[in-house]
């Protein structure tokens, strides 16, 4: 019997955009201005209950198109927490991203023998 996981395709995925004051890094080296760094938090809503879920992949790219890089395995308890997922990058320190960049990210569930489908894909622009 197949599990209902991997005909599951999550479909709420969302993207808040957040900037940071007082941050630097990630820029060049030889820039006097401070590089702004995004806070980008993706939410999403979990499988349905009963739906045993180890944990979700987050794939992401600089356009809809091209997000297939994986980009971090969350583990239930120790990365995510599985009935209320979400995670939090920042746009210049993880992501190596700059003003005007592409952000597009895209979630799948796993459990021990299947993945989901992915999640719609969420895009914003960094400012």
């Amino acid at each position: 019997m197949q599990s209902s996981l991997a005909r599951y395709q999550m479909v709420s995925i969302g993207l808040l955009a957040a900037m940071l004051s007082g941050c630097g890094g990630g820029g060049d080296s030889d820039s006097s201005s401070p590089q702004t760094e995004t806070s980008l938090t993706l939410l999403w809503d979990p499988p349905p209950a009963g739906e045993q879920v180890l944990g979700y992949l987050v794939y992401f790219g600089n356009t809809p198109e091209s997000v297939y890089q994986l980009l971090s395995t969350l583990h239930d308890g120790s990365d995510v927490d599985t009935k209320a997922p979400q995670v939090t990058y920042r746009s210049a320190t993880q992501l190596g991203l700059r003003s005007g960049d592409g952000a597009c990210f895209r979630v799948k569930a796993f459990n021990a023998s299947v993945e989901s489908d992915f999640s719609n894909t969420a895009c914003t622009t960094i400012r």
